[in-house]
């Protein structure tokens, strides 16, 4: 388990320096704080999206809309997570009867 966990936590690291590189051309200087501050929040919970951006001094204005971006890729994620079984329910169920 502590590797699954060390293998999720170096991707989310990695895509979060990926984010940051392709942000820096609208966010400047400020990309380094959000690519940290998602990392951490997938790492380890909301909270510590809050703890790096007080430490990193984020702007209000860019915390608030960091938050807001997370919210809406959560909510399209989770829905994700909703639909997959039903759907997979449904397409094992149409492949088992397709055999008889």
């Amino acid at each position: 388990m502590v590797k699954d966990f060390v293998i999720g936590a170096v991707g989310s690291a990695v895509g979060a320096m990926i984010m940051a590189t392709v942000l820096s051309w609208s966010l400047g200087v400020n990309a380094h704080k959000l690519s940290g501050q998602f990392s951490a929040t997938y790492i380890g919970g909301g909270m510590n999206f809050a703890a790096i951006g007080k430490v990193f001094e984020t702007s209000g204005e860019l915390f608030t809309a960091g938050i807001v971006a997370d919210v809406i890729i959560t909510v399209f994620w989770l829905l994700a997570c909703l639909v997959a079984p039903l759907y997979l329910r449904s397409a094992t169920y149409t492949h088992d009867t397709d055999k008889h």
